[in-house]
């Protein structure tokens, strides 16, 4: 119960912002932790929506809607809050366009499938 209204409350405030006319780029500030990069040969860059490009290191985060851009001669691993890795090779270009990962709570019941 408590989680739900959590989960109501974020999506009135979300609403809010967005009737009140913020900025993609303000907006996207507020966008959640997708994944971590967990290994890097060479170069590569993260671009915000808004066109901010910063250069990733190990341990770096990346967050939805941002750009992946690795250099000739790059791979970056990533690997997301859910656990799922990603190798991404040379020349490459991947968006995170979104990306939800709620975690199981104990009294949740397993998946057999």
């Amino acid at each position: 119960m408590e989680t739900n209204m959590n989960y109501r409350s974020m999506l009135v405030a979300i609403a809010t912002l967005l009737i009140i006319g913020l900025s993609p780029v303000a907006i996207s500030a507020t966008i959640g932790f997708a994944a971590n990069v967990t290994k890097l040969d060479g170069k590569a860059f993260a671009v915000a929506k808004g066109g901010v490009m910063r250069r990733l290191s190990v341990n770096d985060r990346l967050y939805e809607q941002e750009r992946v851009i690795t250099s000739r001669k790059t791979s970056v691993d990533l690997t997301f809050t859910d656990g799922t890795a990603i190798t991404l090779g040379a020349s490459t270009i991947v968006t995170v366009d979104s990306y939800a990962y709620r975690k199981p709570s104990p009294d949740t019941p397993a998946d057999d499938t």
